[in-house]
C-alpha cells in the first residue's frame, strides 16, 4: 500500500499522499472483499516527539461513509527483520479491514523510511503515543473506538506505553515477551485485553 508519489501535504500532525492518481496509493478494489474495498489506503507520515517523521500506511472509510472503529498495529523487532510490512502485521491489518475496521501500521523510528534512531523500545513509546493520536484524528475513524495491537517487540512497546495510550479502548498482544508482561502494569489495566500466544511456546 506504500505510495511512491514524491509530494505530500500536511495533515493533522503528519502528511498524506497528495497524488490521488497514483495507483500505488490504493489497493485494487476488485481484489478486495466489499468491506475492505470501502476503505481508502493512504501512505502517511506521523510526527513523533522531536519532530521525527514516521512512515506509515492507514486504511480508513471513504469520506462519505460512516465512521469506523480502528486499530493501531505495532511491528516486531527491526533487528530481526520486523517492520510494518511484516506478514503478521499486514495480515492483521487486512483482516481488520475485511471486518470493517480501519487500521494504521507504521515503522518505528530508525526503521525503513522513518526518521530518527532506533532505541530498542525506549523512545518508541512516544511513537506509539503519536501514532494513536494521528489515527484517532484521521477522517473516517471513530475516535471513541480505537484499539492498539502489538506483535512481539511491538507488544513489548505497547505494554510499556500503557500510561501514554490511555485513550485506547482495548489492547491486543500477539506473542508478547514474558519479561515485558511481568514488568508492565497490565494486570492493573481495566481495559479489554486479548493475548495471543503460540500453543507450544515455552515460557
Amino acid at each position: 500500500f506504500a505510495c511512491n508519489a514524491p509530494e505530500f501535504r500536511p495533515h493533522r500532525g503528519g502528511r498524506v499522499c497528495n497524488d490521488s492518481s497514483n495507483h500505488a496509493c490504493q489497493t485494487p478494489y476488485r481484489d478486495l472483499p466489499l468491506s475492505a474495498a470501502m476503505m481508502r489506503h493512504t501512505a502517511i507520515g506521523i510526527y513523533s516527539t522531536g519532530k521525527i517523521l514516521l512512515d506509515g500506511v492507514i486504511a480508513a472509510p471513504h469520506e462519505h461513509s460512516a465512521k469506523a472503529p480502528a486499530i493501531l498495529v505495532c511491528h516486531p523487532h527491526p533487528m530481526l527483520g520486523g517492520d510494518m510490512n511484516d506478514p503478521v502485521v499486514s495480515t492483521v491489518s487486512f483482516l481488520a479491514n475485511e471486518q470493517g475496521l480501519g487500521s494504521l501500521r507504521f515503522d518505528f523510528r530508525g526503521v525503513g523510511r522513518s526518521e530518527g534512531d532506533f532505541s530498542n523500545g525506549e523512545n518508541e513509546r512516544e511513537d506509539v503515543k503519536h501514532a494513536l493520536e494521528f489515527l484517532k484524528n484521521f477522517p473516517g475513524v471513530d475516535n471513541k473506538r480505537v484499539g492498539v495491537l502489538g506483535y512481539s517487540f511491538g507488544a513489548s512497546v505497547v505494554l510499556h506505553s500503557l500510561s501514554k495510550i490511555k485513550s485506547a479502548k482495548s489492547l491486543a498482544l500477539i506473542a508478547p515477551p514474558l519479561g515485558a508482561v511481568k514488568d508492565s502494569s497490565v494486570k492493573k489495566d481495566k481495559r479489554p485485553k486479548l493475548f495471543v500466544v503460540g500453543q507450544e511456546d515455552r515460557v
